[in-house]
Parts: structure tokens; sequence; C-alpha cells
């Protein structure tokens, strides 16, 4: 098992990936709100000679450099620190980049289905407080049992809204910015 501090990631090299190649290995998040995981997507961003870059899923891309066959061959990479450095804040931009095309396309997905809820709480709610208007209409105003329907309304109201604001948080409303974690870095060697 290998342990990591906190902030870094392990560095190994692959002979399956052009040399001097590197995969940055992400996994993303999106919350909501109120903290609920709306999205996770793990992902892997790489760079290739010539400045190329490419994001795509990180099965996909664990298996290109074929993870599973990869040993210890004792071959280090060539790119020195500072080059590393500058192409891992590269990796992490695309990574936030790439998670917020996330968080836009499922907003777009979901929206339609926050505004039938939304529809459907409003109209039981007009059905409900058309009743009581109903029940309130035969008492007089300031009996004891028209006081306890008005009560009974504002309370319902008030219950309303805050369903729907919660409902909103934990569901639909991410947070402003997406978390992004490095998990691996493969190099590319001959």
């Amino acid at each position: 098992m290998m342990l990591q501090a906190r902030g870094e990631a392990p560095l190994i090299t692959s002979p399956w990936l052009e040399p001097g190649e590197l995969l940055f290995c992400f996994v993303g998040q999106v919350s909501s709100r109120a903290g609920t995981p709306l999205i996770v997507d793990p992902h892997a961003v790489s760079f290739r000679k010539g400045g190329r870059f490419r994001i795509r899923p990180l099965k996909e891309a664990l298996a290109e450099v074929k993870f599973d066959q990869l040993t210890n061959t004792g071959k280090q990479g060539s790119l020195p620190e500072h080059l590393m450095k500058s192409f891992l804040g590269s990796a992490v931009d695309q990574s936030l980049y790439h998670l917020k095309n996330l968080k836009d396309r499922r907003r777009a997905e979901i929206w339609p289905r926050v505004e039938e809820e939304t529809q459907r709480l409003d109209d039981w709610f007009s059905r409900w407080a058309a009743r009581i208007d109903e029940q309130l209409a035969g008492l007089p105003p300031e009996g004891k049992r028209a006081t306890q329907l008005r009560n009974k309304r504002e309370e319902m109201e008030k219950y309303l809204e805050d369903r729907k604001e919660h409902w909103m948080g934990a569901h639909y409303r991410a947070t402003d910015e997406p978390t992004t974690r490095l998990v691996l870095v493969v190099e590319g060697v001959k």
C-alpha cells in the first residue's frame, strides 16, 4: 500500500505512453450547497509534446497506459521538476474547467425536472389553500376556528417555501466551484 502526504500523489512511469507525455489522474466532485455530491467524475488530463492535451475518463486513460501491467522497472522520467509543476497547474485548471462543464450540462438536463417539481408543489398548495379559503368564507373572521385555519395556511406556506429551498439546495444548486484531487501522475518513458 502506498501512503502519500496530503497534497501529494504518486508519480509512476509507463513505456506505453509517448516519452515525455504526462498523464494527470484526478477525481473531481461537484457538490450541492448542502454538501451532497451531485457529480463525482474520475478523469485524466494528458499533455503530449507539441502542446496537445486531452481529457478523458480515468478508466480509459489507465487502460491506455496498461496500468494493470505496469511493474517497477527502475526507469525514471526526465522532465525537470519546475516543468512538471507548471504542467500540474495547467492540468488542475483543465480538470476544474471540465468539472464546470459537467456541472453546466447537469443543470441543463435537470432543469425541466426542477420546474416540474416546483409546479407540482405550487399546484398542490393552491388546491389545499383553496379548501382552507372556502372554509374561511363561512366563518366569522375573528373566530377561533378561522384563526386556526389562517395559522395552518401560513404554516403550510412557510413549510412549502422551506421545502422548495432545501430541496433545491440539496438536489440542484451546486457550489460555485468544483473540487478536484490529483491521485496519480504517469510519465511516459522509453
